[in-house]
């Protein structure tokens, strides 16, 4: 019958068995799953194409850490977003508390904002104060003609000047 699966991934580097089934696809987790010893097994699982429901034993893991802990999580992630049913069989309960701390950590981070180049930023920022020149000097020479239009308004026509709103806004300002 052949030894137990724990007696055969002693001592070993990462691997991973994979079998079909009638019922399924398998894959058996040996070996030791620390960042180390996972290039191999990382290419297995993205190479591998189950085509119904799947199995990945976790039985016969020696050791395992953060990295091989999310590499599992992706995986089944993955898969499940091909509509595959996935679950972790003969997991340990040090294992379990580990894959259950990455998938709740599994957040997208903050995009970083795209970086400008130093020099458009700086001629950005010079057209941005030209523009922003030219808008308050067109403004005040608005501002100015009307006074000016006013003025003469008044002098032409001296009988519309109103002296008592005129004087009691000059005592404001």
């Amino acid at each position: 019958m052949g030894l137990p699966l724990k007696d055969i991934s002693a001592g070993r580097l990462a691997d991973m068995r994979f079998s079909q089934t009638a019922n399924g696809d398998t894959a058996i987790a040996l070996g030791r799953w620390v960042i180390s010893e996972l290039a191999v097994v990382d290419t297995a699982l993205r190479q591998w194409r189950p085509t119904g429901p799947v199995v990945i034993d976790l039985g016969a893991l020696e050791r395992l850490d953060t990295a091989g802990a999310w590499i599992l999580y992706r995986t089944r992630k993955q898969l499940r977003a091909q509509d595959l049913i996935v679950e972790f069989a003969n997991v340990q309960p040090e294992h379990a508390a580990l894959l259950a701390r990455v998938e709740v950590n599994d957040k997208p981070g903050p995009v970083a904002p795209p970086q400008i180049n130093s020099a458009l930023r700086v001629l950005s920022e010079i057209g941005a104060g030209i523009t922003g020149a030219f808008l308050e000097a067109r403004a005040l020479l608005g501002f100015l003609g009307l006074t000016v239009a006013t003025l003469g308004r008044a002098i032409a026509n001296p009988r519309r000047l109103r002296w008592t709103p005129l004087i009691y806004h000059l005592e404001i300002i």
